[in-house]
């Protein structure tokens, strides 16, 4: 059923379930419905910026930068843009 529930999923559904798993602390799960989300919407720069957090979360630094960098090359709305911004100084990265 699950995995029906994932095929069917639109963005907006997997970015929140990603966040319900990052939040109970499931941080690979999370970090994989990301994937998942960035793999079926590549142009989406929530979807990256997403990615990066759950990235930034588990200590992955280099992956992290890697998505907020990619998210701000996709024109996102300001929420989007601020996020991956905040992120990329906290990382040293800006």
């Amino acid at each position: 059923v699950k995995a029906e529930a994932l095929a069917m999923a639109t963005e907006t559904e997997l970015n929140t379930y990603g966040y319900t798993l990052l939040n109970q602390g499931d941080k690979k799960e999370a970090i994989r419905i990301f994937k998942m989300n960035v793999d079926r919407h590549p142009e989406s720069a929530n979807a990256w910026d997403s990615l990066g957090e759950g990235y930034a979360l588990s200590d992955d630094k280099d992956n992290a930068i890697k998505c907020f960098k990619k998210s701000l090359t996709l024109n996102p709305v300001d929420g989007v843009k601020a996020n991956s911004t905040m992120y990329l100084k906290k990382l040293g990265a800006l």
